[in-house]
């Protein structure tokens, strides 16, 4: 996404699609699970290029929350990758249809808002963290499973006994041309 507006106006005009009332908090909530689920799924990506910080109100992303306040009302059709809004469809699907109230304790059980708050008020929720939380989980059998050897940076030795990542001949050797072996 190209920005936390996008993701804003996405939730936005499916709201209004579904008839369905979609509050600033609840905004704001939707789009920190909607970060947190694909950072999450993602390895560390985010979704959109946005901070959310950690308020007593729950996790805000200072961008749209001054836009909200500001009582801006663009209606820009929202740039939305195809991996994007399969997670927003998730979110929406997942979560859309739930109260604030309810909202407020799905993100307060995933323990990084209030710890973050710990630390002060506006702290950074960081993308780490949520990836941390929101990581799908592993079957048992994925956890144990040897992990495979990555070939890219595997250690090998040169013939002198001197390790390399990567090995590639320095020259290339000539083969004597015909007319130089006697014939």
């Amino acid at each position: 996404m190209r920005s936390s507006l996008d993701v804003a106006l996405w939730f936005t005009s499916r709201a209004e699609a579904a008839s369905a009332t979609l509050s600033a908090r609840k905004l704001q909530q939707l789009m920190y699970l909607a970060q947190a689920v694909y950072v999450g799924r993602s390895g560390g990506a985010k979704l959109m290029p946005a901070t959310f910080l950690a308020s007593e109100q729950g996790p805000v992303e200072p961008t749209v929350l001054v836009a909200l306040d500001a009582g801006l009302a663009v209606t820009p059709q929202p740039m939305v990758s195809k991996a994007a809004r399969a997670v927003l469809e998730i979110v929406w699907h997942e979560y859309g249809s739930q109260s604030t109230v309810q909202l407020g304790r799905l993100i307060a059980a995933d323990g990084l808002w209030r710890a973050t708050l710990e630390r002060g008020a506006n702290s950074e929720i960081t993308a780490e963290a949520m990836r941390r939380a929101y990581a799908p989980a592993r079957s048992a059998a994925e956890r144990m499973a040897p992990k495979r050897a990555s070939t890219e940076n595997t250690v090998r030795f040169t013939a002198d006994g001197r390790m390399v990542l990567k090995w590639a001949p320095k020259r290339r050797i000539e083969k004597p041309a015909a007319s130089a072996r006697g014939t």
